[in-house]
């Protein structure tokens, strides 16, 4: 199915889902190469907990962790209390 045709079907629940998340935002200006190790490490802390947070992540996808090569970083994560499930420390 084309993607424009199956509009009026997604949109309903891409909507309810969108309303049911919250997004976080943070401004950056590191490298994209940087970023990437990010997302990668928080998606892999996320996965490996199980239950509705381990569950959220499809397996399947694809992250871009460090690299052999790379040096690792510590990233300190600030975040609201309510946020749960993230560390406050990760290796990225």
């Amino acid at each position: 199915m084309d993607y424009l045709e199956s509009l009026p079907e997604i949109t309903p629940k891409l909507l309810e889902f969108i309303r049911n998340v919250y997004f976080y935002v943070a401004p950056s200006e590191m490298p994209r190469r940087m970023l990437k190790r990010i997302e990668a490490a928080i998606a892999e802390h996320l996965r490996g907990q199980g239950g509705k947070v381990g569950s959220f992540f499809d397996r399947t996808t694809k992250t871009d962790r460090r690299r052999p090569e790379e040096e690792p970083v510590d990233l300190i994560i600030q975040r609201p209390s309510e946020l749960v499930g993230l560390l406050d420390l990760l290796k990225v």
